[in-house]
C-alpha cells in the first residue's frame, strides 16, 4: 500500500537569519530611543514668570469717529470714540486761504 522510501528523507526549510535580525535591530533601536523621550515627560517646570492680566484692565477704544467741520475761517477737527469710557478730542486750526491745495 504504502511505501516508505527511508532515503529520501524531507528536510524543512531554514528561514533567512538576516531579515530576522535586521527586524529585530530596529526594534532595539526604537525602544532606545523611545527611552530616551520617557525621560524628558517626567519633567516639571517652574511656573512661567508672565503676570496674568486681571478683569479691570480698560479695552481699546472701540468705534472710533472723526468729524471735521469747516466754520468760517475754522477747520475743527473732533475725535469721538465709544467704548467703556466713552471719550472725545476736539481740535481747531486757521484756516489760510493761500495754501489751499485742495477745492472743494
Amino acid at each position: 500500500m504504502f511505501e516508505l522510501d527511508r532515503g529520501s528523507s524531507r528536510s524543512l526549510p531554514e528561514p533567512d537569519l538576516v531579515p530576522i535580525l535586521d527586524g529585530l535591530t530596529c526594534v532595539i533601536f526604537f525602544l532606545l530611543l523611545s527611552i530616551s523621550f520617557i525621560g524628558l515627560t517626567k519633567l516639571t517646570l517652574p511656573p512661567s514668570a508672565s503676570t496674568v492680566v486681571s478683569a479691570g484692565v480698560e479695552k481699546l477704544p472701540v468705534s472710533p469717529k472723526i468729524k471735521v467741520r469747516r466754520e468760517g475761517s475754522q477747520l475743527s477737527v473732533e475725535l469721538e470714540w465709544m467704548s467703556i469710557r466713552p471719550e472725545s478730542a476736539k481740535f481747531s486750526y486757521p484756516r489760510d486761504e493761500s495754501k489751499r491745495s485742495i477745492e472743494s
